[in-house]
């Protein structure tokens, strides 16, 4: 191997060999080269890069021939490193000895569990535990997210010495059903992931519908001014609409000024802006359970009263922010 322009090149040459037992009957046997594997021609080094980048970088194998063949002047085959992650592959622990001796190293008292539904594997879904160290403990392919195909996956898991006492999942009933089976003294909870999640997906639906009604009123209303103003207004929550949920640390000061002249001209993205930095006070902010109930109930107490009537008798929301 290389980093220069050119490849240092090695040559070995080697033959069987072969030795006269007392019988005088010969036995052959292939030299062992510390370093070598004559059987694929190629040195253990080149063997573990190959692997490493493909496996461990998560580059693939054809892309790793490349960085071989570049930065080492190596020229391998794609197929070659596939070969060699097989050929390495064979002298690994099983899998569930590697699951048991991380649960050794470091006892697994709390695990993340979810399915997850990978890309061109259509009705496949694979069952992911990762515990609170963040290592993933172990994965299975199922036919469906559902209470028969997750029980065996736990009990399993069980089987193994896995004595879990607290899961984090999403909403989904089946993970629920098959934890309270297999762990019933487990506690579950919902993970910060899955519960903003579901809070972004309500309130990207109420930004959609409210610019659907901002449109609908620029078509009913008969003052142009106004008229124009909403159709101007109804365009820029569509444009913008990725804006409104963008968290401040990450604006430029561009779009943080657009972002003030959206919320003064619609109060309601002021109520929507509003809403989620107090979601994001529950879960970034709060240090322990007790700060994150003080800002919950912060959270509920943002009034929406209206201010007098615009113009069409249309009304115009106000926040005052209680507490």
């Amino acid at each position: 191997m290389s980093g220069l322009g050119l490849p240092i090149r090695y040559c070995v040459t080697t033959a069987q060999g072969w030795y006269e037992d007392d019988q005088g009957q010969r036995h052959y046997f292939v030299p062992v080269l510390q370093g070598l594997c004559l059987r694929r021609k190629v040195s253990q080094v080149v063997m573990r890069a190959g692997v490493f980048l493909s496996i461990i970088a998560g580059i693939g194998c054809r892309r790793a021939a490349w960085l071989l063949g570049v930065l080492f002047q190596v020229m391998v085959s794609k197929s070659a490193i596939d070969r060699w992650i097989d050929d390495v592959a064979e002298g690994l622990p099983s899998a569930d000895v590697i699951l048991q001796e991380l649960n050794r190293k470091k006892p697994v008292t709390e695990g993340h569990f979810d399915g997850y539904f990978p890309r061109g594997r259509k009705g496949k879904c694979v069952l992911v535990l990762k515990d609170e160290h963040g290592r993933i403990l172990a994965t299975e392919e199922v036919k469906a997210e559902e209470e028969a195909q997750i029980k065996p996956f736990l009990e399993r898991m069980k089987r193994l010495g896995l004595r879990i006492k607290s899961f984090y999942i999403d909403h989904n009933p089946a993970l629920k059903n098959a934890i309270q089976a297999v762990y019933p003294q487990a506690l579950i909870q919902y993970d910060y992931f899955h519960i903003v999640q579901n809070i972004w997906k309500k309130l990207w639906k109420y930004a959609l519908s409210h610019r659907r009604d901002v449109q609908a009123r620029s078509q009913e209303v008969t003052t142009p001014w106004y008229r124009d103003k909403l159709e101007a207004l109804a365009k820029t929550l569509w444009k913008k609409r990725y804006l409104l949920f963008k968290a401040d640390e990450r604006m430029s000061p561009e779009e943080k000024q657009q972002l003030v002249e959206i919320m003064e001209a619609d109060p309601k993205v002021g109520k929507l802006r509003t809403f989620m930095k107090g979601v994001w006070h529950i879960f970034r902010d709060s240090r322990d359970e007790q700060e994150a109930r003080q800002a919950l109930e912060a959270l509920k107490k943002v009034k929406i009263e209206p201010l007098a009537p615009g113009p069409e008798n249309e009304p115009t929301p106000k926040i005052i922010f209680r507490g």
